[in-house]
């Protein structure tokens, strides 16, 4: 028999460590940060949502929290998994029922429960399961939490693996709403059938069963309210945080006003790995809006056999420029700079320099092939710190290339670069043409002056690399 006057010293020791964890809680520190997540903020600027008048009208709620009591508080909500409130409820409500943070994680709720709600209805769970997420992302594919769990649902390594996830160096799909409420779901319901307690399968959820059944059987308890001064302070308030956010949730967002962001988009099936920095040299698609589109992605690039999504009012000129892309990522940005060709500054001594004016349409990249220099010869040249021009701009080319729309200082005619010229040749049965290679040559450039022929065909004809020589004779198979 409990002893009461031990017993309530004992409850205000753990209500006033309750106040030291909540501050440390993942559940905390997550809601208080909401509005920081970038991707969050892309995500609301795509909307027609008006920021400031939301700050402007924004009031607290000041939900009369004294009055409410574990019955008051069922009789209000419709719900299958028990909420048993408590201090440490109470806690999570003043928290949640915090003003503008509050409304930005409703609009969020909204945008993303239909699809959680289809999968919770399929799999016949309960449906308030799609406020979870919130309580322990925030709603955000970039949320981390202290155990490493990752995404939408806060699914740790082993978890995602299990449950069919894929998490490499590339991907990883924690991040993708879809298959991650999947795993998560099929988690949660192996979790419930275990325990056949919905506090004890969301506790196990954020700690992991092993620590649950420790504690379980190390303090001969049945219930998560005894086993709760044990949990690990940082996830230990899954229970308390998920049954005020549905409380909050339900008195806050009757009206059910959710975000309605433009994103259409377009689907590009990509068989060799691209980096974003080559797709915004050539084409200037911002790397940034590419990470939005595909959260997924660990690392600014493409991976090979992957289902790249793209904006869908920049996929026509992605689609024209892919070759050039590829081009220009295999030959500029991850072909080796030679010691022997490295000069201080990368101006030649003996090179004139050529004014080119930058024309609307124009990036580094093209340019730079154009006059067959790289382009971090072009930004030491003129001081550039990053890739960004503007039109009627002015840049120095040390090269011995020029072209119909640039300027050259101390030019003559006879310093006109000229286009190539193929000599043709007629041998048994195969026609083709030679074409002998001039100083400032590349294949690509040599490419575009025959129709239906691209870079990597010469080279297969040949049997070469991209690397060519001043004086080499090449073959061009006729179209």
């Amino acid at each position: 028999m409990i002893n009461s006057k031990s017993f309530f010293p004992f409850l205000l020791l753990v209500f006033n460590s309750f106040l030291t964890a909540q501050n440390k809680s993942d559940y905390n520190s997550i809601f208080q940060n909401l509005r920081e997540d970038n991707y969050n903020k892309t995500l609301f600027s795509k909307s027609s949502l008006n920021i400031n008048e939301l700050k402007r009208n924004n009031q607290i709620t000041n939900l009369k929290i004294d009055s409410l009591n574990g019955d008051s508080i069922l009789n209000l909500i419709e719900n299958e998994i028990p909420l048993n409130y408590s201090n440490q409820v109470e806690k999570y409500i003043q928290l949640y029922d915090k003003g503008l943070n509050g409304t930005f994680l409703n609009y969020l709720i909204n945008y993303y429960a239909p699809e959680v709600k289809s999968q919770l209805i399929s799999k016949r769970l309960p449906e308030e399961l799609f406020l979870l997420p919130a309580v322990c992302s925030g709603y955000s594919p970039n949320s981390i939490n202290t155990n490493s769990g990752t995404g939408f649902w806060q699914l740790n390594y082993p978890q995602a693996l299990k449950y069919g996830l894929m998490v490499n160096e590339w991907i990883d799909e924690r991040k993708d709403i879809k298959k991650s409420t999947f795993a998560a779901l099929s988690y949660l319901s192996d979790l419930y059938e275990k325990y056949n307690n919905w506090e004890l399968a969301l506790a196990a959820y954020s700690c992991g069963p092993s620590t649950i059944n420790n504690l379980l059987k190390r303090n001969h308890a049945k219930s998560y309210s005894e086993i709760y001064p044990y949990l690990p302070e940082a996830t230990c308030d899954i229970v308390p945080a998920f049954t005020a956010m549905i409380f909050t949730y339900s008195q806050d967002n009757s009206n059910g006003n959710k975000i309605e962001p433009k994103l259409e988009t377009d689907t590009f099936y990509l068989e060799h790995s691209l980096q974003f920095k080559a797709i915004e040299d050539v084409t200037n698609i911002n790397s940034k809006e590419l990470a939005f589109y595909n959260p997924v992605l660990n690392k600014e690039v493409f991976p090979t056999h992957y289902q790249a999504v793209f904006p869908k009012s920049k996929m026509d000129k992605f689609y024209q420029l892919c070759d050039s892309i590829y081009y220009y990522q295999d030959s500029v940005l991850l072909k080796p700079i030679e010691k022997e060709t490295q000069v201080v500054s990368n101006i030649p001594k003996n090179g004139e320099p050529v004014v080119y004016k930058v024309k609307s349409g124009d990036v580094l990249g093209l340019i730079a092939e154009r006059h067959g220099v790289r382009v971090n010869q072009i930004q030491d040249w003129n001081n550039l710190n990053g890739t960004r021009i503007n039109v009627g701009q002015e840049l120095l080319i040390y090269s011995g290339k020029t072209s119909s729309n640039h300027s050259s200082i101390n030019n003559s005619p006879e310093e006109e670069d000229e286009k190539p010229i193929p000599s043709a040749k007629n041998e048994s049965n195969d026609n083709y043409i030679t074409y002998t290679v001039k100083t400032g040559d590349n294949l690509w450039l040599i490419a575009k002056n025959f129709p239906g022929i691209s870079a990597q065909n010469i080279m297969d004809l040949n049997g070469i690399d991209e690397n060519l020589s001043v004086g080499q004779v090449l073959k061009i198979k006729l179209k």
